[in-house]
């Protein structure tokens, strides 16, 4: 059996496919993505879409973690993704597509926002963080390349300001979902891997960071222990001041 996971380093819902991966201990081929230039790469291997992550099992394409991680859990039971019990696990498939539905995207529109916005993110993002050298060469070269496909995908102040707004209450949320046991617990599951990396990309930036801190849901980050990428402020501080 041939897996290949198109993958992107410093996507967290790309690190959510790989850890459900590693979860079901399977041997898997990575092909890494640069970011902006998931479009042509993507389609080049036959998906539909343009985004990872893509996940190749023999004949089979699989995008979006969700997808992936149900197309796992049918190919290979065990170790299990999700809990026996259909209760359970019908409360862990919810947690997952609220999770790709509004948490997901924090993060995401975040960066696009200041990787359009700000030359200077752009270059530490592009080269620094991705580990291209020299980093003001590929960030001239790749930028447009990038420009273009972030102004495809999102990232706009409003969108941002929006999210930001509501993330106190998203957190919330995950804070419930982990005091009723939905996630957080001794085995993991679906959901904690796509929380969990979300979580964790927001601890990346100092603002996000700061509202994730203490809480219950910051737990769920040692999912991702490889993580070392630190981005700075990014958004208007009224934007976050509800979660304060």
């Amino acid at each position: 059996m041939s897996i290949a996971l198109l993958h992107m380093e410093i996507s967290h819902p790309s690190n959510a496919a790989r850890l459900m991966l590693e979860h079901k201990r399977l041997e898997f081929d990575v092909v890494r993505i640069r970011p902006g230039t998931q479009p042509p790469v993507v389609l080049a291997h036959g998906f539909r879409g343009i985004t990872v992550p893509a996940l190749k099992i023999d004949g089979a394409r699989i995008q979006g973690t969700s997808a992936i991680a149900r197309e796992l859990e049918r190919r290979f039971p065990e170790p299990a993704l999700y809990p026996s019990d259909p209760a359970r696990a019908a409360r862990v498939r919810e947690a997952e597509e609220w999770a790709n539905r509004e948490l997901q995207p924090v993060p995401r529109h975040v960066i696009r926002l200041a990787l359009r916005e700000d030359r200077a993110a752009l270059r530490s993002f592009v080269g620094e963080q991705q580990g291209f050298k020299p980093a003001g060469l590929i960030a001239a070269v790749q930028g447009p390349v990038m420009r273009a496909f972030l102004g495809r995908t999102g990232g706009t102040r409003e969108s941002v300001e929006r999210l930001c707004r509501a993330l106190p209450e998203m957190l919330d949320h995950v804070d419930r979902l982990i005091e009723e046991g939905v996630i957080g617990g001794t085995e993991r599951n679906s959901a904690d891997y796509q929380i969990g990396t979300t979580i964790k990309m927001m601890e990346a930036f100092d603002d996000l960071g700061a509202q994730v801190e203490g809480r219950p849901a910051a737990r769920l980050a040692a999912v991702w222990p490889e993580l070392d990428a630190r981005f700075p402020s990014t958004v208007p501080a009224v934007w976050l001041a509800a979660g304060r």
